[in-house]
């Protein structure tokens, strides 16, 4: 029977194998993707990725699986997408926007942003180093105009819809009952007297007859 001291080497022997193993398994992914341009759509809108200076990703998932890609059009659809995820804060989950400039991927996080640009889903933002001149807002400002930016879009969609349901509305207030309208008397039939029906009587009767 073995001592302690003879089974020490073994148990640390298969605890190294076990290390080894598990460090030549696959690696957490990390950092932005390729993109298929124009062939891959956008996770929230569904649009297709067709700019390449305004585009987002977002690496993460849920903690009990593997990171993976989630591609968007617009950095708003991806801040809008990322806040309604459960993951959204595990320290895994990383953003990236393209260099409004240059197409380059940034980690938007870090980068600095610029306002007034025409985007895809017209949130305006362009990202830039956070060293470029005039691009002033922070992550942080970016994500608190792009919630402004959808407030902005809601508001102007009901202003859009009131007049035309106050169009459908009046419409349907001047449109008379159906006892208020004046229809026309109805016409009577003529009327046939007893020549008539007899003349037409003898045009309809055989020849024969009418010799």
């Amino acid at each position: 029977m073995l001592n302690r001291s003879a089974r020490f080497p073994r148990v640390a022997l298969l605890f190294g194998a076990l290390l080894l193993l598990a460090s030549c398994g696959p690696k957490e992914e990390t950092g932005p993707g390729e993109v298929h341009w124009d062939r891959e759509v956008c996770e929230r809108c569904r649009m297709a990725l067709s700019d390449p200076h305004y585009s987002a990703q977002v690496r993460g998932g849920p903690a009990t699986e593997r990171t993976r890609l989630y591609l968007f059009d617009d950095l708003g659809c991806a801040v809008l997408w990322l806040d309604g995820q459960d993951w959204k804060e595990d320290p895994r989950t990383e953003i990236w926007v393209n260099d409004c400039e240059t197409g380059t991927w940034l980690d938007a996080r870090k980068a600095h942003y610029l306002t007034g640009k025409v985007t895809p889903m017209d949130f305006g933002l362009g990202a830039r180093p956070a060293t470029t001149p005039g691009a002033t807002l922070t992550y942080n400002e970016a994500v608190a105009h792009i919630y402004e930016m959808r407030e902005r879009k809601k508001a102007k969609k009901a202003g859009m819809a009131a007049p035309m349901q106050q169009q459908g509305e009046d419409a349907a207030s001047t449109q008379p009952a159906e006892s208020e309208i004046d229809w026309p008397a109805p016409v009577p039939a003529p009327s046939r007297d007893h020549s008539t029906a007899a003349t037409l009587e003898h045009l309809s009767a055989p020849a024969e007859e009418q010799e």
